[in-house]
């Protein structure tokens, strides 16, 4: 078993009573391929990679590591380590509406997902 917790709806969004099943089951089912995100004591993220905490400002300097955008649209990486992640998310529902977008929302994958992303992005280059 995977050391890094599975990502529910309900660590990134307050879920209220009247909120239908179906929209939380749609919610589940995208944050399924992101790991629970990781705080260090100051409550800042934790590369689940590396283990650095995420500070843009440190990162400037030479200091720390960031998240830095990649090529495709959304997804981004580790400036330490490459360790990918996704910080701007269309979440549709499971008829394909639209549930609501998150921008500069970095969600690190799943190591599992993360080797399948790596393996979709190698045969589109290669196609």
């Amino acid at each position: 078993m995977s050391e890094h917790k599975q990502l529910k709806a309900s660590v990134l969004f307050n879920i209220g009573a009247d909120t239908s099943q179906s929209i939380i089951e749609d919610l589940d089912a995208y944050c399924s391929v992101f790991a629970e995100p990781k705080k260090d004591a100051e409550s800042r993220s934790v590369c689940i990679g590396c283990g650095q905490a995420f500070d843009g400002f440190r990162s400037m300097f030479g200091l720390g590591v960031a998240q830095e955008w990649g090529m495709a649209h959304g997804e981004a990486f580790c400036s330490g380590c490459g360790y990918p992640s996704r910080g701007i998310h269309y979440i549709k529902d499971r008829d394909g509406e639209d549930l609501l977008t998150l921008r500069n929302v970095y969600l690190q994958y799943l190591p599992d997902e993360s080797r399948k992303s790596h393996e979709a992005d190698r045969a589109k280059e290669a196609l």
